[in-house]
């Protein structure tokens, strides 16, 4: 296997309560990814998610039209693991900030009467091995947990730098949904913001949303890496519109 050179610290105290305390591990999970040009992240990111202790049923990965070595890497992958699946899009010049153009084609793919959970991570992160088992515990203790997710950080000089987050928010690269809300929900939105837009939803049709201090990911790629600072802000204003917010709360 490939060696990525990095490596996150097992949680040993997790770990020890679940000896004692077993975890939903039957539960069928799909996962989606939208890609592009993730060369350098990409070998990490799979492996981390061949090497979960609940590996999801099925992974549709969807090249969003990647101009180097992506959709290689990912075929190479593939062929040694039968539970991954890449759709290749043509190449184009534009396409939606975070690839979500790319989302409603992976989505295709899946029946959601066949799963639990649907998972939607970015291809920058890298999972510790517990995470999805993790998440299935926090669902398992809330049958109104909806939406859930772990921590991000970034490495800065050896340490870790965790990226603020409010607890009622799941940061859209590693979401994960209950089946039935996402129904409930009506799916995900194209737009920039729908990693609120969502929430919002959930929060009106009696679902709960949370980002729970662990498991920690690590993020290789700082938010809002690679998109010019006034097209983020611009994306970022229209995703105040679409969440309902004061109207100077857009404007600003």
């Amino acid at each position: 296997m490939h060696d990525s050179g990095l490596h996150l610290v097992y949680d040993e105290e997790w770990a020890k309560k679940m000896d004692s305390s077993p975890t939903q591990t039957a539960a069928r999970i799909a996962l989606i990814s939208p890609v592009r040009d993730e060369e350098g992240f990409i070998a990490a990111m799979m492996e981390s998610i061949a090497a979960q202790t609940v590996r999801p049923q099925r992974w549709v990965i969807v090249d969003d039209g990647s101009c180097d070595r992506t959709p290689e890497m990912i075929t190479a992958f593939a062929s040694k693991h039968s539970f991954i699946e890449l759709v290749a899009l043509p190449q184009r010049n534009e396409r939606l900030a975070g690839g979500e153009g790319a989302v409603p084609c992976a989505l295709r793919k899946v029946n959601l009467d066949e799963v639990d959970f649907l998972a939607r991570f970015d291809a920058d992160l890298v999972f510790p091995p517990e995470y999805l088992e993790r998440m299935l515990e926090e669902f398992s203790r809330d049958p109104k947990l909806g939406i859930a997710g772990g921590s991000l950080f970034i490495e800065q000089e050896g340490e870790r730098v965790f990226e603020s987050n409010p607890d009622f928010h799941v940061r859209g690269a590693l979401k994960m949904y209950r089946r039935q809300c996402f129904l409930d929900i009506g799916g995900l939105t194209p737009q920039f913001g729908w990693d609120t837009i969502d929430e919002v939803m959930a929060w009106s049709k009696g679902w709960r949303s949370h980002s729970f201090a662990t498991p920690h990911v690590l993020h290789r790629r700082p938010t809002g890496q690679g998109t010019q600072s006034r097209k983020l802000f611009r994306l970022r204003g229209q995703a105040e519109y679409l969440t309902w917010s004061h109207p100077v709360h857009v404007a600003v």
